[in-house]
């Protein structure tokens, strides 16, 4: 009787060093371009954006391989890039425009990604001249007037925590 259980933990441990962990690992990375964003590649580079369809393009995407519980929800960020990155390659874009990305589960709980969008393409690279200046100081004052905003949002809710 001693022997069993002075073999059994001695298993329990061998069988637990042996079983191998196997970790599935993704990463995606996609550029997506708001209308009001500037076309600056790399300074002093500019570029322009061929949008290549008319309408915007609406595809969806399930991922029959991820069920959505509340232990992997912070992977949907992943996901979501994977979608856009899909359907940009679909369209053989650079970026999408405009894009509008809904995330649902499906009714087995698989997670279903709808990107919106224009597919674009970067053209008509050039540097950046004299005239081009005016594109530098929208850029600096369109990136003033949102930590102004931030500033602003920041100071009314600290009014409206004071009232």
């Amino acid at each position: 009787m001693k022997k069993l259980f002075f073999i059994l933990p001695i298993s329990m441990i061998m069988a637990s060093c042996a079983a191998t962990n196997n970790v599935a690992y993704r990463e995606y990375s996609a550029r997506n371009t708001e209308p009001t964003q500037s076309p600056i590649v790399v300074a002093p580079l500019l570029a322009e954006l061929e949008i290549l369809t008319e309408q915007s393009v609406s595809n969806t995407i399930v991922y029959e391989d991820f069920i959505v519980q509340a232990s992997n929800v912070q992977e949907i960020d992943n996901y979501k890039k994977l979608a856009v990155y899909t359907i940009a390659r679909k369209y053989n874009a650079d970026t999408m425009v405009g894009t509008l990305v809904n995330v649902e589960t499906t009714v087995n709980g698989r997670l279903s990604v709808t990107v919106t969008g224009y597919p674009a393409r970067y053209i008509k690279f050039r540097t950046m001249e004299e005239k081009d200046a005016w594109i530098m100081k929208l850029n600096k004052e369109d990136n003033i007037s949102k930590d102004n905003k931030k500033q602003s949002a920041k100071a009314g809710g600290l009014l409206n925590i004071l009232k």
